[in-house]
């Protein structure tokens, strides 16, 4: 069981928890295997296949009342156990799910939705360490960048992104000043990666940093 000062316990069982002094204790279940649903059109009524992910089929895409919850290829795609999953969409609509991977050492993987089934970016398991707090973000031209809470680098922020065939470093890896916890990675108009986080170097205050 691995903790960091601000009392977040990183273990992988079923649950993990953070106890703040004075405070409440707050859990949540985590995940097993990873499965990714989208609201398309209910078969029923005239539109799509379900399990397809790959057609919307009847209604405007405002019209709730001829859509459902449908798995887009099989439940529990994931090779084992995902944690922190994070989805986004390249520039072509296609989806994407990043996420911790158990079975690799709780390191990053990215998957993409591919000729019909869910097929890993690069390697499975590609972060040169364990991970959490994982976030997807594609920048205008459709590359995949991942940001994360970096164990190797205590605790500290880490950015990567798919380049020339494989995950490379955006800067330098651990770059926040402290523990970075939650991250959340978007980029701006002009496409500069930006990502917010939980700053422990900060009294866990909000921080956002900016790539430029």
């Amino acid at each position: 069981m691995k903790t960091s000062r601000n009392g977040l316990f990183r273990g992988r069982g079923n649950r993990f928890r953070r106890t703040c002094t004075g405070a409440a204790t707050f859990a949540a279940v985590g995940l097993v295997f990873l499965s990714v649903v989208l609201a398309c059109s209910n078969p029923a009524a005239g539109g799509g296949s379900a399990g397809d992910g790959t057609t919307d089929g009847g209604g405007s895409a405002g019209d709730e009342t001829t859509k459902s919850w449908q798995t887009v290829g099989v439940a529990g795609f994931s090779a084992g156990r995902a944690d922190y999953t994070s989805l986004a969409f390249d520039s072509s609509g296609t989806p994407c799910v990043a996420y911790s991977d158990g079975p690799n050492g709780h390191k990053a993987t990215v998957m993409k939705w591919s000729g019909g089934s869910w097929q890993p970016v690069g390697s499975a398991g590609f972060s040169p360490g364990e991970t959490c707090f994982v976030s997807l973000a594609f920048d205008s031209s459709g590359t995949p960048y991942v940001a994360y809470t970096d164990y190797g680098n205590s605790y500290k922020a880490t950015v990567m992104k798919w380049s020339g065939g494989s995950w490379q470093p955006v800067g330098s890896a651990g770059f926040s000043a402290g523990e970075a916890d939650y991250t959340s990675l978007a980029f701006d108009s002009s496409g500069t990666p930006y990502v917010a986080y939980w700053d422990g170097e900060d009294s866990y205050k909000v921080t956002v940093m900016c790539f430029k």
